[in-house]
């Protein structure tokens, strides 16, 4: 099952950064980033390895890392629109 969502994780990393490197529209720049950046949530869950649903010592982290991307990309979508 790990391997499966590594693998998952990958590829979406790898299909998010492909596909916004040619992007001059930056909604659409910004939507294939969240795409990658929905891969890098995704290693850092199977990354973490734990099992137990009681204990997830990496969620802290991942919504630390969340709350940073989420204003990170309000204000550019808010710069965008200005």
């Amino acid at each position: 099952m790990d391997g499966l969502l590594a693998a998952a994780a990958g590829l979406t990393i790898v299909y998010g950064n492909l596909c916004a490197i040619p992007q001059r529209n930056l909604k659409r720049l910004m939507g294939y980033s969240s795409i990658a950046h929905a891969g890098y949530l995704l290693l850092g869950v199977v990354g973490d390895g734990c099992q137990s649903e009681e204990s997830f010592p990496g969620g802290s982290a991942m919504l630390y890392y969340l709350s940073g991307y989420l204003f990170t990309v309000l204000g550019a979508l808010r710069l965008s629109t200005w």
